[in-house]
């Protein structure tokens, strides 16, 4: 999400120890059964998360984010991603306190249609924008206030062309960066 613009809080793999997977918690989700290594974000000191917050209806409110144009970015990320995890239902993003609100984006475990990568295919992938962030109250209110035109849609659409060009250009490093456990093959790495 770096090469988009969109913060995201620190991330790490994890090796849990034995005795943290052995406890109830742990034995209850299945999940922890599927790998020896597992996702970790950093905890931000004072972060609310947004699906347990407000509907942001009025312009304060709006007025308390100082960057309400983020979460049409992370829309088209997740469009782009396929990401079947953030969704009206499960927001994924955070309130972090600054003067006013800064949105951050968390938890893209889900991306790519949730997908093996050597699955992939452009032709049976398709993205339905009623499963978008774009449809919570949140996201309905920030559009409402933002002066969208044909020039902010052409901004928009150029911003998103630009992104997806400097991930290609990125990709590699993007790779580099992954876990050894997550390795990915030539061939995936192709798709």
């Amino acid at each position: 999400m770096k090469t988009w613009n969109i913060d995201t809080p620190e991330i790490a793999s994890l090796s849990l120890n034995k005795s943290l997977t052995e406890s109830q918690v742990f034995k209850s989700d299945k999940s922890f059964s599927l790998s020896s290594v597992y996702f970790g974000s950093k905890h931000i000191e004072s972060t609310v998360d947004v699906n347990q917050l407000f509907k942001a209806k009025s312009k304060a409110t709006y007025d308390k984010i100082i960057n309400p144009g983020i979460i049409l970015d992370i829309s088209l990320f997740d469009i782009w991603t396929e990401n079947d995890d953030r969704k009206p239902t499960n927001y994924n993003l955070l309130f972090v306190p600054f003067k006013r609100f800064k949105i951050m984006a968390i938890d893209h475990a889900f991306t790519f249609a949730s997908l093996p990568f050597i699955d992939i295919n452009q032709e049976r992938v398709s993205f339905s924008d009623n499963d978008s962030i774009l449809n919570i109250p949140l996201a309905k209110s920030i559009i409402k206030r933002l002066n969208i035109n044909s020039e902010w849609i052409s901004k928009a659409e150029e911003k998103f062309y630009l992104c997806v060009l400097k991930s290609k250009d990125n990709i590699n490093q993007i790779f580099e960066s992954i876990p050894t456990e997550f390795t990915l093959i030539q061939q995936e790495r192709e798709k």
